[in-house]
């Protein structure tokens, strides 16, 4: 769902916004964002309103987008996040600035 509220937010221009709280309320907070109430609260921080909030939990009209981008990520062979991508050569995991300098000038 977070993903999908996610697009929602992206659609009305406050995607950035909605992105960035959702990984506060997560890596910081330790808030379980697959609860209705958390993802319906973090929408309401950044000025979405609830009751759409609520309704796109429900009627779920960014799903089919949320599982092309799944679909898009698998036929890409992707399997952990984050994952780098530079041409044909693909980087999977935390990496250093070493590692991601290398990806790209050898590519």
């Amino acid at each position: 769902m977070a993903q999908e509220m996610g697009k929602w937010a992206e659609s009305v221009g406050k995607g950035d916004m909605f992105h960035k709280a959702v990984f506060h309320a997560y890596f910081a907070q330790g808030e379980n964002i697959a609860e209705t109430k958390i993802l319906v609260n973090i929408a309401n921080s950044v000025n979405l309103n609830k009751q759409r909030a609520h309704d796109v939990i429900l009627q779920r009209p960014f799903k089919k987008e949320v599982d092309l981008d799944w679909t898009y990520s698998s036929k890409m062979g992707i399997t952990a996040i984050p994952t780098f991508i530079f041409g044909k050569k693909q980087l999977i995991g935390a990496q250093s600035y070493e590692s991601l300098k290398k990806l790209v000038q050898n590519n």
